[in-house]
């Protein structure tokens, strides 16, 4: 924000944004004065912000890092071998017949197919 003219109070205001809270640091009835102490201020108000961001950066520091999906997990409750050789055998065939002929949905089928390819089952 910085020094601007306040109608209301028919002053020069110096203030501030400091951690995204506007912080009020006078006002004066010449723009000389205001400017003066705006140039005087303005070591402290970088100090401000540089301490509010360190603070910052020691909360982020102290919590965990947030857990991140990666690739495959592995389904609740996972296929008998015996399934996968099935599909294995009849892979190019269409996956509403898969799904009928295993009893499966057609998206675990689409997904087990998925697992084969990627060479991430046996």
């Amino acid at each position: 924000m910085g020094v601007y003219w306040n109608d209301r109070w028919a002053k020069w205001k110096i203030e501030f944004k400091i951690g995204g809270r506007l912080r009020y640091f006078g006002a004066f009835v010449t723009k000389e004065e205001a400017l003066a102490r705006q140039e005087r201020v303005r070591p402290k108000v970088e100090r401000m912000r540089e301490q509010y961001w360190k603070k910052k950066r020691a909360e982020r520091a102290k919590k965990p890092a947030p857990k991140r999906k990666t690739g495959y997990r592995s389904p609740k409750n996972p296929w008998p071998l015996s399934d996968y050789a099935y599909l294995r055998e009849h892979i190019h065939e269409p996956v509403p017949q898969l799904a009928q002929a295993l009893g499966r949905t057609p998206n675990s089928i689409r997904a087990a197919k998925l697992r084969i390819r990627r060479g991430e089952v046996i």
